[in-house]
């Protein structure tokens, strides 16, 4: 599910919570004016009185019994513990979703939860942070270049991601180094910004690109690996290849680039023989200075053999 489908969900949902909100409100005001005949009378005697104020807004007399009449029902209300209030939620907006300082911290929190949902991400994923990763006191040959992408990534890449130059981070190392990790703490911080994030393995994709050469219906996935604000492909190169995956993955990256989409890539193999297994084109793209950070090749100990 895209993040603008998810938008329309929650247009949806807070417009109907509205319409649920007015339906509750209105079955007890009818209920308490059928119910009390002395609220009916002063019910009525206060729309009359406001009718004659706008009708004649000089009419001071009309002004002076309308002002009395609220408090008479207002007195009425309380004594007899009538509900007229609005049941709502969010005392912030009014299960609105927004305020007048712009979106409201509920629908905020109900997009995160959907954007995780539609995230693809193992739930794994959700335990690596920016807070919580130890890799600078770790005594391991990467430590510092991971440190300095943690660093990078999380106070420039993130802070300024609407505008962040590099639109791809390309990751390129031995296995267990800790590129995957790296992505997921970059995928939960962009999700708690409210960022859409799809995370697909290559084997994944590779399956989507075959459905969309086949034109199999209702390939959403296709969709949203090209319209999430941040696309994060794991494991490329350990996959079996061919001209299908090798042609759409260009054409993926280049879209992407071209529509100011982040996306970010693991792999195992070193450059060069990721242009060989891909093509001088799909490397060119993905290592180009002018919009890509290309790390290669980060070597290291595998973190899932150390003890931490």
């Amino acid at each position: 599910m895209t993040k603008q489908e998810i938008n329309r969900i929650l247009d949806s949902y807070y417009k109907e919570k509205q319409i649920q909100i007015s339906l509750d409100f209105n079955e007890r005001f009818n209920n308490a004016f059928e119910s009390f005949p002395k609220f009916k009378e002063l019910e009525l005697s206060r729309r009359k009185l406001v009718l004659q104020t706008i009708n004649n807004p000089d009419d001071e007399f009309a002004k002076k019994e309308l002002i009395e009449t609220k408090k008479q029902l207002s007195s009425f209300i309380k004594e007899n513990h009538i509900d007229l209030t609005y049941k709502v939620s969010c005392q912030k907006c009014n299960d609105k979703g927004r305020t007048k300082d712009g979106i409201c911290a509920c629908r905020k929190t109900n997009l995160i939860k959907m954007l995780k949902e539609s995230s693809n991400l193992p739930a794994i994923a959700y335990e690596h942070t920016f807070e919580n990763n130890n890799i600078k006191q770790l005594d391991v040959p990467q430590s510092d270049i991971m440190s300095s992408l943690y660093e990078w990534i999380s106070k420039k890449w993130i802070t300024h991601f609407d505008n962040a130059t590099k639109q791809i981070i390309f990751l390129s190392g031995n296995v267990g180094v800790g590129k995957t990790t790296l992505a997921f703490s970059t995928a939960n911080a962009l999700l708690d910004k409210g960022y859409s994030v799809y995370y697909v393995t290559a084997f994944d994709l590779n399956n989507i690109f075959v459905n969309e050469q086949f034109n199999r219906p209702n390939n959403e996935r296709f969709y949203e690996i090209l319209d999430c604000d941040c696309l994060i492909i794991d494991d490329l190169g350990t996959e079996m290849t061919n001209s299908i995956e090798i042609g759409y993955l260009f054409n993926v990256i280049d879209t992407r680039i071209n529509n100011l989409k982040k996306t970010i890539i693991c792999t195992n193999l070193d450059l060069e023989d990721f242009s060989k297994k891909y093509g001088e084109r799909s490397a060119s793209r993905l290592t180009n200075a002018k919009y890509a950070l290309a790390i290669n090749y980060i070597e290291g100990k595998d973190l899932r053999k150390i003890k931490q």
